[in-house]
């Protein structure tokens, strides 16, 4: 006869089955039930609440993992990962104090140690991120999210020589984590008999994997041909990397053409000085223009400034908009007014306190920013927005040859590209048009030729008084997380300019195109 415990460890055994292929319906469906024979289990709540939380349902999460902790205020698994559910809603102060909570009964909880990492790294605070997932690390060697976010944390504040030692040791423990072989790429200078290089070779030829998993390869091996001048093998990687990644993401060139005209649309008669408000906040300097135009460069070179905070790519002014602006998808000009500029103001620092900022000016260098010029001039007025520009082939080509996490899904078609390009094109005509001398253009390669007198042009437009250390931009240890994390840790370099001539040969009537633009 199987006693009540037996019966219960069994069941829960299942759940915990289906939660780890990902079946997460069925543990909350299969889960609830056993709730009703056993409503004391502070362990079911947990994990259903996990499981709500893996589906992005955060307020059902939140509801079971409360009520696991009612039970058991001690269950160190539910503090953990309410925690972690509050930091990714952004709720950071929340989201420390009940990982204080859980760290005063173990402070050797290996979940805690790399979530409340992971926090640490959301608040740009690198250094103490790195110190929480060292510690875990110490505690499972061969844990692949640890060794991965060690990395990228490495990566981050430019400490390439760590950041791939981390890579490394996690290929060694899983050769198929393909992404870590595209990641390490970025920041390693290649050779024909480099052993990385030879490895991804076999890997794409020899191992059985997924799509996902080739396209990492493809780009990997891309840049490893690109750095030893084999550009017909770089561009052959570029190609099918590209047609495998537009195979897997659903790109509605149509939709954002749209979306282009009814900016245009709608702020041709927008009064500016009529609907501005106040700026209650710190000053925003806004890094914005196509991605890989040199934002992150400009970016760095400001921030190096001791007034300025680099924030990096902030993702909030793009999702206010969208939240009191945008109706089914489309951008609704009725909804535009004042009123709604204030919120969206208030909501955005108050976003920003969650960083603990103490400089009075901030830059955000999110790149699409340059959609939303419109809004900026009435919800910030008195921001300064820098457009960086770059040779559209050389930009297009740094574009097409790179993958990104964090969509741009117009990059993996050049017809699409093409079409971007265009509306971009006409889209900062208007702006420049309406906001005449306010908008202060910066030539990519201007700034690597004539570098001094450039960064001292730029830092005078930002209303800021010279320091030298802009000069020596490399040194800023301020985060960046994007493609360009090596690029920008450099001493400015011509290596970058020119760069579609290397192409030319497979991409001359793409090239055509754009020169008729």
């Amino acid at each position: 006869m199987i006693n009540s415990t037996d019966f219960f460890n069994k069941e829960a055994q299942k759940l915990m089955n289906l939660f780890n292929i990902k079946k997460f319906i069925d543990v909350i469906q299969k889960g609830n039930i056993l709730l009703r024979k056993y409503p004391e289990s502070s362990f079911l709540f947990n994990l259903i609440g996990l499981s709500y939380k893996e589906l992005g349902k955060f307020k059902e999460a939140k509801h079971y993992f409360l009520s696991s902790l009612k039970l058991d205020s001690n269950n160190i698994a539910a503090l953990s990962n309410i925690a972690n559910l509050f930091r990714l809603a952004g709720e950071f102060e929340n989201s420390d104090k009940y990982f204080k909570r859980a760290f005063e009964i173990d402070p050797n909880h290996i979940n805690t140690l790399l979530n409340y990492g992971n926090l640490k790294n959301d608040l740009n605070k690198n250094e103490e991120a790195i110190f929480y997932y060292k510690k875990a690390q110490n505690i499972d060697n061969e844990n692949l999210t640890i060794l991965y976010n060690l990395a990228l944390a490495y990566q981050d504040i430019g400490d390439f020589d760590n950041a791939k030692f981390y890579f490394r040791n996690i290929l060694k423990l899983n050769p198929k984590f393909t992404k870590v072989d595209r990641m390490l790429s970025r920041i390693s200078k290649y050779t024909a008999s480099d052993e990385h290089l030879i490895e991804m070779n076999n890997k794409i030829k020899n191992i059985d994997i997924n799509k996902v998993e080739k396209i990492d390869l493809n780009f990997g091996l891309a840049k490893a041909y690109e750095d030893i001048n084999d550009y017909k093998k770089s561009f052959e990687h570029i190609a099918e990397g590209n047609k495998l990644k537009k195979e897997s993401i659903n790109y509605n060139k149509k939709k954002i053409t749209r979306l282009f005209d009814n900016i245009i649309k709608n702020f041709g008669n927008f009064d500016v000085e009529k609907n501005k408000i106040n700026n209650l906040g710190k000053k925003i300097i806004f890094v914005l223009g196509l991605p890989r135009s040199g934002t992150s460069l400009v970016e760095q070179i400001i921030s190096s400034h001791s007034k300025v905070y680099g924030s990096g790519e902030l993702p909030y002014l793009r999702s206010l908009i969208s939240k009191y602006f945008f109706k089914d998808g489309e951008l609704d000009s009725t909804l535009i007014d004042s009123e709604r500029f204030k919120k969206i103001q208030k909501e955005y620092f108050h976003f920003l306190d969650k960083y603990n900022i103490q400089e009075k000016i901030i830059t955000d260098k999110a790149p699409l920013n340059f959609f939303w010029i419109g809004f900026i001039k009435s919800i910030f007025p008195n921001s300064i927005i820098i457009h960086c520009k770059r040779n559209l082939k050389d930009n297009s080509l740094s574009l097409y040859k790179n993958i990104f996490d964090d969509g741009l899904d117009f990059a993996y078609d050049l017809d699409d590209l093409l079409s971007f390009f265009n509306d971009y094109k006409k889209l900062m005509e208007f702006w420049e048009k309406k906001y005449p001398k306010t908008i202060y253009e910066i030539s990519y390669e201007n700034l690597i030729s004539n570098t001094t007198k450039e960064i001292k042009e730029l830092i005078n437009f930002c209303e800021l008084d010279w320091e030298n250390n802009c000069l020596e931009h490399y040194k800023n240890k301020k985060t960046i997380r994007t493609v360009s994390a090596a690029q920008a840790r450099k001493p400015i370099y011509k290596d970058s300019m020119n760069i579609n001539k290397k192409f030319d040969p497979y991409l001359n009537i793409f090239f055509e195109k754009l020169n008729s633009l």
